[in-house]
């Protein structure tokens, strides 16, 4: 393993710089709308106030985002079926 690594070094220390910006512009966005989804936070006077689950309950018993979310899942279906379905067609002209 460590000969393989050595003769592909190289290619490591040029990749890792790469990756790294990569994950950090990500991983570091998801993990901080995830660590922010738990509080009631301010934006203006950089006050968070831990709410726990209650940001999860509002949003799923809001209305207008079941509704959203009902409409967004049928565009999804009904575009990728239409699109397929073009796909296809397309392919056999």
């Amino acid at each position: 393993m460590f000969k393989d690594f050595a003769h592909h070094r190289f290619f490591y220390v040029i990749l890792f710089p790469a990756l790294a910006v990569i994950l950090f512009l990500t991983v570091y966005p998801v993990a901080e709308v995830i660590a922010n989804s738990f509080f009631k936070y301010n934006y203006l006077t950089n006050v968070r106030i831990p709410v726990g689950l209650k940001n999860f309950v509002a949003i799923i018993t809001d209305n207008l985002f079941q509704t959203s979310f009902v409409n967004t899942v049928i565009f999804s279906f009904v575009a990728t079926a239409v699109e397929t379905a073009l796909g296809f067609w397309l392919a056999l002209l």
